[in-house]
């Protein structure tokens, strides 16, 4: 029988060191926790820190609104009105983004099956517009992005027209130019 062994102690330990730490590891592995923490920090940093706008920097605690209004441009005049590439550079933009919300609707309406866009993730589904004007202010925005499918299930490109009214700032319909499967 072998004689009993003294108890031992534990050795003590050594206290932590984040360099003793970080030469055990593989660079890869350094690299990915240094990337998730300041990930981590930038997240907190996003979300909890301070915040400070252009309309109300320290110290000036005036009350403006916090949405802005679109300026209020000069009345157009009848030559604008009438040229559609005019109508264009002044209302463009807001013309695409008035025509896109309710065009599902339309197409939902009118389609007997199904639809589909083949629209990119930052394009806008009316790219075009007819250069001819048809009443004074009415800008014409035209999509060729959007299929309908027939009864046989294959889907079919088709063209919608947005006429949008440039002085009032509104749609005022839709169209398109094929028969409805």
């Amino acid at each position: 029988m072998a004689p009993p062994q003294p108890p031992t102690t534990p050795k003590p330990r050594a206290p932590f060191s984040f360099r003793g730490w970080l030469k055990g590891l593989e660079i890869r592995e350094a690299i990915a926790i240094l990337i998730g923490l300041f990930l981590f920090v930038g997240f907190f940093w996003m979300m909890l820190g301070p915040h400070t706008s252009d309309q109300t920097k320290q110290g000036d605690h005036s009350a403006e609104p916090a949405i802005k209004t679109p300026p209020v441009l000069a009345p157009d005049s009848p030559e604008t009105l009438n040229n559609g590439d005019a109508l264009l550079s002044r209302y463009g933009e807001q013309a695409k983004s008035e025509c896109e919300p309710d065009v599902e609707d339309y197409l939902k309406s009118i389609s007997q099956y199904d639809y589909k866009w083949s629209v990119g993730t930052f394009t806008f589904k009316f790219d075009r517009y007819l250069p001819t004007v048809s009443s004074p202010g009415i800008l014409t925005m035209v999509s060729d992005k959007a299929m309908l499918q027939n009864r046989f299930g294959a889907f079919e490109r088709t063209k919608i027209y947005c006429k949008y009214d440039t002085q009032n700032r509104k749609v005022l319909g839709y169209s398109i130019d094929k028969a409805v499967y």
